[in-house]
């Protein structure tokens, strides 16, 4: 791996070189001119020429070539080459057939008869005193500039080295027996970790931002810093142990290749944690700190206590509180600390309370005074008491008894969130009656105030609140944004509008510099000291995009824990820097028609459209790269563009033009310079001067002639002009309503697209409601949601290619939208799944639509163009419907009914495929905390189906049953 000196990354494989912009790759063969495909090593020189290590010599491509060119060096063309090292005057290749220095037209070529250990050389490197190292299977040897031959320092001829890399005069050397350093003439051991058979195997080392040593072998990757090593494995995330090659780009970014690929390690300030690191469930709905610093998880299999070492959170060491143990019911919904060694935790079904050395030493339920067993919440306060929010209500808990709340709070309910702020005031988030403060320091009397919809809050449910400074309350809220309720009362909303990343907040954390974290159903927001949001998302560490409810703590370290929907994310603010490396824009290529022209090229007045290919090489979260460009000699102004595409011009003018282009990264970090290329286009020949000299005499003439004859034809240009008008407004009103169209459409399939449907549902779903609280007895009321995925898709690219795989799309597009009324629309959702959104229908006569697609797409074969045979394909289908409880449509989100008709889909497809599933809601289905309710769709079904929270309706026979099974084991 390599990258050049204009920021692109090269890959060498076995099957050729690979260069990468960020948005694709372009990959070399022999048949570019290289002399074998495996490639071994990379180099680059700073006018653009790349240099190869091939299995059949070294070739070389110069900037602006397209091909490769094999250098003619005797010897060096059949020779399988390992290594490359380019020093300010030579190249220096290492090969099974010596060492190589290659100047210009001069060579010269070392082997075993010039002092090496053997001819063959597996690396090589140089020093700034001009001394050159060579690593050989049978040590490593060095030669300084005034010596002719190598010679092998004291201990190394014992070395078998794969690799080397050079610094501060030093030469790290990579062995089979470790990690070596050879510096003045002695060669020292580095420690690292052992292997499980004894040496770390090394094959590769790079060179890291901060001067960190990385290092790759068979059992992942070391870090060696400062601080100390870090070593990355499969239970890091990386996809394969065995780790073949190492690279750390200009970013910070360290790239690896192994056997299932390549692997990006990106640095920055979130680390995930799930069952591979030593979680006991991936789902946390509770977290909290202890006085001993231990990290508490309340999940849906018990609670997880994590030791604190000075390295950090400790998972192997954890302590376990479940059923077996004495827990009420395993499913977790908060924990507090009532006093030190003890925790109360509240659960589905009661509440508990546990002592250090002890264990679980009382369990409370309605009959011990709770107002329900479902115990949402529990939160000591500053002055030790302890307040318990049951579904039914809010009671205390002190010295092992269940008090009565005080005569102000006996009426709320569902209180899923307490939290105290500045002034001792104690606020209670609740399921949609907005937010409730308890107010009782003022001595004799105590007051209580309601925050809704009434008086600027939400009236949707509030998930998490976090209190500030002043008095005040940030607020996390069902859909309506975040909001703040200051110390004096106003509230402030924040929405997607000011930044916000999504509009539906699972929990709100205020850390200690002031910084307001929310995370959303779409990602983490951030909202800084200077007003601003910054958001994350997977591409900066995220296990996953949804958080969990009520999931967020900063710990005393400052290390703040976010629960998500599958997994634990560690911010760690010792690591949060900016990207300051800004892309490196660069104009790849431009063409004339199809045809490519050169920067400086002179083309003819009319000769068609130019097409500007252009990339800003950023590679930390390739997405996220932004564009500007202008054509200059048309405008100066600065044209947006969000996504990475060409850009055309046409019917350009006679003059001189620079097409500019600059870039900025995920982090808003634009290139100070912006890529150029500049052109001419040649003037039109009724432009040029001497076609003017040539015609002014017969002009002058005809000019007299004509004046008369223009007067008359005034009068009906001018009636002409009007009607062109006319029609020219007709015609652009026609252009806009098909950009507009275009916005909303799929490519490809014709089909809409999810914009549409971002612009759509909100109608569909208001029209819903308005019918639900109009007419009891209007029949047609419901929206179904309908997801639709072909099955064995991804077979027919592999067997027939993407070709056909498009025409398969269309044509299953064509079915589907064939079978919808006119009432109904379907979505292209993503690769080969539709949505299909049927309107003003009744949920419980789904079957008959879904049946009706699916015996059609199952039946159709498609004839593929040049393959000269039909394909099949057929569906599955999982259908979901709003409102999802009978007669509720404001409970679930028309995003949360999508999630549901999703894990409809991959239950069809683990049916067998070919049919189709439907989940109904019913009178008795707990959705108070949707994403709880969703994740036992996914890994409990058959327990909702037996408590009768849902009804399955399916193509398959006994689907209860099979589920029930399944899940048993």
């Amino acid at each position: 791996m390599h990258q050049d000196y204009r920021g692109y990354l090269w890959f060498g494989t076995y099957g050729g070189v690979s260069r990468y912009n960020g948005v694709q790759f372009e990959t070399f063969t022999t048949a570019s001119g290289l002399g074998a495909n495996a490639v071994e090593a990379i180099a680059s020189d700073p006018d653009g020429t790349i240099w190869v290590a091939t299995g059949a010599g070294v070739c070389k491509k110069s900037a602006g070539e397209a091909r490769f060119s094999c250098l003619d060096v005797p010897g060096l063309d059949e020779a399988y080459v390992y290594d490359l090292h380019l020093d300010p005057e030579r190249l220096w290749v290492a090969s099974n057939r010596g060492l190589f220095r290659v100047q210009g037209e001069l060579y010269q070529q070392y082997t075993d008869k010039d002092g090496l250990p053997v001819s063959s050389v597996q690396s090589v490197v140089t020093l700034s005193d001009g001394t050159v190292v060579a690593g050989t299977v049978e040590g490593i040897a060095q030669k300084p500039p005034q010596d002719d031959g190598f010679s092998i320092p004291e201990g190394g001829a014992e070395l078998t080295v794969a690799t080397m890399l050079a610094r501060d005069g030093k030469v790290w050397l990579g062995t089979t027996a470790g990690l070596f350093v050879y510096y003045q003439g002695s060669i020292f051991v580095s420690p690292l970790p052992s292997g499980k058979s004894g040496a770390v195997d090394i094959v590769s080392l790079a060179l890291g931002q901060d001067d960190d040593l990385w290092v790759a072998s068979g059992y992942g990757v070391y870090q060696l810093a400062s601080n100390g090593i870090r070593q990355i494995t499969t239970e890091s995330g990386l996809a394969d142990n065995n780790v073949h090659s190492l690279f750390v780009d200009r970013e910070g970014l360290a790239w690896m290749g192994h056997d299932y690929g390549l692997s990006k390690l990106v640095p920055g300030p979130f680390r995930g944690y799930d069952s591979s690191n030593g979680m006991h469930h991936d789902f946390v709905r509770a977290i909290a700190e202890d006085e001993r610093h231990r990290l508490w998880l309340g999940t849906r299999q018990g609670v997880q206590v994590v030791p604190k070492t000075d390295e950090g959170w400790d998972f192997q060491r954890s302590l376990l509180i479940l059923s077996e143990d004495g827990l009420s019911d395993p499913r977790i919904f908060s924990i507090d600390f009532p006093a030190p060694g003890e925790a109360l935790i509240a659960t589905v079904n009661g509440l508990n309370h546990w002592r250090e050395g002890e264990g679980i030493i009382a369990r409370y339920f309605d009959q011990d005074g709770l107002p329900g067993n479902r115990t949402l919440s529990v939160f000591v306060d500053s002055l030790d008491r302890a307040w318990i929010g049951t579904r039914e209500g809010i009671v205390r808990f002190d010295g092992g008894e269940i008090l009565p709340p005080p005569t102000h709070l006996e009426e709320v309910s569902y209180p899923i969130r307490f939290k105290e702020d500045a002034h001792g005031r104690l606020w209670i988030a609740t399921v949609d009656e907005g937010a409730y403060v308890y107010d009782d320091s003022g001595g004799e009397s105590d007051t209580l105030t309601q925050y809704n919809a009434g008086n600027g809050l939400t009236g949707e449910t509030i998930w998490d609140m976090a209190p500030d400074e002043s008095g005040g309350m940030w607020l996390a809220s069902n859909g309506d944004g975040l909001f703040h309720v200051t110390g004096d009362g106003n509230i402030n909303r924040y929405s997607v509008e000011d930044g916000l990343v999504d509009n539906f907040g699972w929990q709100v954390i205020r850390d200690r510099q002031g910084q307001v974290w929310v995370y959303t159903n779409r990602g983490l927001s951030r909202l800084d000291s200077d007003g601003n949001f910054r958001n994350f998302g997977l591409e900066d560490g995220l296990l996953h995009l949804e958080g969990g409810a009520t999931t967020a703590v900063e710990c005393h370290t400052g290390h703040i824990w976010f629960g998500s929907a599958d997994g634990l994310v560690q911010y760690d603010p010792m690591h949060d820097h900016l990207n300051v490396a800004a892309p490196l824009p660069r104009v790849e290529s431009v063409e004339l028609e199809g045809e490519r022209i050169e920067a400086g090229s002179e083309i003819p007045h009319g000769a068609g459209s130019l097409d500007f290919h252009f990339a800003g090489l950023s590679f930390q979260a390739e997405d996220a790269v932004r564009y500007r460009y202008r054509l200059k000699g048309v405008s100066e102004q600065w044209n947006e563009l969000e996504s990475h595409r060409p850009v055309t011009y046409g019917n350009l003018g006679g003059g001189d033009y620079v097409f500019e282009v600059t870039a900025s990264n995920a982090h808003g970090v634009w290139s100070e310079e912006a890529a150029s290329f500049p052109f001419k286009v040649k003037p039109p020949i009724w432009a040029t001067l001497w076609f003017w000299l040539a015609v002014a005499p017969a002009t002058i003439g005809l000019f007299w002639a004509g004046v008369s004859l223009r007067w008359r034809q005034l009068d009906v240009r001018r009636r002409e002009l009007e009607t062109l008008v006319r029609d020219r407004t007709r015609d652009l009103e026609a252009a806009n309503s098909q950009l507009a169209a275009a916005a909303i459409t799929d490519p490809l399939t014709g089909l809409k697209n999810r914009r549409y449907l971002h612009n759509q549902i909100g109608t569909d779903v208001a029209q819903t409601r308005r019918a639900y609280a109009g007419n009891a007895e209007h029949p047609n009321r419901d929206i179904v949601f309908m997801m639709v995925d072909l099955d064995h898709f991804k077979e027919i690219n592999d067997c027939c290619g993407h070709k056909a795989g498009d025409q398969i799309l269309k044509a299953y597009a064509e079915i589907i939208d064939d079978e919808l009324r006119d009432s109904d629309y379907v979505v292209r959702w993503g690769g080969e799944e539709f949505l299909i959104v049927a309107r003003q229908t009744e949920a419980a006569r789904c079957r008959v639509m879904v049946e009706r697609i699916r015996e059609r797409a199952s039946n159709h074969r498609c004839q593929i163009e040049g393959e000269g045979r039909d394909l099949s394909c057929s569906c599955s289908i999982g259908v979901s419907h709003l409102p999802f409880l009978p007669g509720e449509p404001d409970v679930l989100s028309w995003e949360q009914i999508v999630d549901i008709a999703d894990v409809a889909v991959y239950l069809a497809k683990w049916l067998g495929r070919d049919g189709w599933v439907a989940i109904h809601g019913t009178d008795k289905s707990d959705v108070s905390d949707p994403a709880e309710f969703i994740w036992r769709l996914k890994h409990d079904l058959s327990g909702l189906v037996g408590e009768s929270q849902v009804e399955l309706e399916a193509s398959f026979e006994d689907v209860s049953a099979v589920i029930a099974k399944r899940d048993s084991k």
